[in-house]
């Protein structure tokens, strides 16, 4: 195998991955918002693996722009990464790909930067992440596997994945419904689990409290009722003599 087929491999394979770990973390995104998301600790568990597979996007999208520019049996170009619809390989589909990658980005910095932006800013933003998944959708299934059915299976795997995730709860997907689109807010569903926590200490609190009221009663009661008992044993002791 020669280095541009390699490369050429390569771009499809990691574009590939990407697609399949946004589809994931888009699944999951849709799973802490729902109705039935689960117990704080398996919220917490899921939000872990959702903030996880979010970050390792970025490592299969670089490898996957880079390597789909290095390769020269197509002409996409430097300026493509950024600008879209400026290739002269498949304008339309490259385009779409750049445009998912310029928002990918743009997600990611505002996120970092979330407490040193304004509130309406950041969030005009990051709703712009929801657009992410449908254009990366198309892209992958359009360009990235013409010439590999499984590559291109796999992409529509993702297409259904994803639009059962959302078919399962679709009055979350709204606008601000749904958590990160990306995972790598480190808000979502985060604020939830120190106060479920706190409401359970609470309750248990609660609970002990009630249950050493009913012991001290108890214990108050047996007191009051024996000294009763003797007195009238002591009545009957004088009656006899």
């Amino acid at each position: 195998m020669t280095t541009n087929e390699l490369l050429w491999v390569t771009s499809r394979a990691t574009g590939v991955v990407s697609l399949v770990l946004l589809t994931a973390v888009l699944a999951l995104g849709v799973a802490l918002s729902g109705s039935r998301s689960g117990s704080p600790s398996t919220r917490a568990t899921v939000t872990a693996v959702h903030r996880w597979l979010g970050l390792g996007i970025g490592t299969f999208v670089v490898a996957h722009v880079v390597t789909a520019i290095m390769e020269t049996w197509v002409d996409i170009g430097w300026l493509s990464l950024v600008l879209p619809f400026t290739s002269g390989y498949e304008r339309l589909w490259v385009g779409l790909g750049t445009l998912a990658l310029d928002v990918l980005v743009a997600v990611v910095v505002t996120s970092a930067l979330r407490h040193r932006l304004p509130e309406h800013a950041w969030r005009l933003v990051h709703l712009t992440g929801y657009a992410l998944w449908p254009v990366a959708v198309v892209h992958g299934i359009a360009l990235g596997t013409s010439t590999t059915p499984l590559l291109r299976w796999a992409s529509i795997g993702c297409a259904l994945v994803g639009g059962a995730a959302i078919a399962e709860e679709p009055g979350r997907v709204a606008i601000g419904a749904m958590p990160d689109p990306v995972g790598i807010d480190p808000q979502i569903a985060q604020p939830r689990q120190p106060e479920a926590r706190q409401v359970e200490h609470r309750q248990r609190r609660r609970d002990h409290d009630q249950a050493g009221a009913r012991h001290a009663g108890d214990a108050l009661g047996a007191g009051r009722h024996q000294p009763q008992e003797f007195n009238a044993g002591a009545v009957v002791g004088d009656g006899a003599e």
